[in-house]
């Protein structure tokens, strides 16, 4: 067991590092944003990494969090984390297999439905737009974070049922950030 000073150290790597990665996939994306020719490339190309992601995943099922294979000192906080948890933590990592092999098959599909002569379809994309968004997601991301560290740390050795809760608010949070998304496009259509 984590002595608490060493954990809240740990907990703030963890937020640290998570950090620095969201920003850094954030910076990737939108370069490949301005030097991707169309929405069709752009659809293979995201499901290309999103396949990259599942067979990450796939290969770091059994041997833990690639954070903590990256940075083996973060390896105390995973292992306490998959102890809190017991079960509820390889439901969590099933589904989240689940939806990375989704998504490429998602994006594939979506580069073969979209034509190659349809120029309309693909725009550069728009800072100010784009910028807010990423701010929000960040935003978003640290408050469930803390969320879940608070329920992890705080909480009494059974967490029955979190890998439902997590779900259901993913499910929430999808269809709240779709409906953004909609009104956004919507907005800028009717004005």
């Amino acid at each position: 067991m984590l002595v608490e000073q060493d954990l809240r150290e740990l907990r703030k790597k963890q937020i640290i590092i998570q950090n620095i990665t969201y920003v850094f996939g954030i910076a990737s994306v939108g370069i490949v944003l301005i030097f991707v020719k169309s929405l069709k490339a752009f659809s293979f190309m995201a499901g290309v990494i999103c396949l990259i992601s599942f067979i990450i995943g796939m290969i770091t099922r059994k041997r833990g969090e690639l954070i903590e294979i990256i940075v083996p000192s973060m390896r105390p906080l995973f292992d306490y984390e998959r102890e809190k948890l017991g079960i509820e933590y390889w439901k969590i990592k099933k589904r989240q297999l689940f939806i990375q092999a989704l998504l490429p098959v998602m994006m594939v599909f979506q580069g073969i439905l979209i034509s190659d002569n349809n120029s309309a379809v693909y725009e550069r994309p728009d800072l100010r737009v784009l910028l807010p968004f990423a701010l929000i997601v960040l935003v978003v991301m640290n408050i469930s974070s803390y969320c879940h560290i608070k329920k992890i740390d705080k909480s009494n050795p059974e967490l029955n049922g979190y890998a439902n809760r997590i779900l259901l608010y993913g499910i929430i949070g999808g269809i709240v950030l779709g409906g953004l998304i909609t009104f956004k496009i919507v907005a800028s259509v009717a004005f």
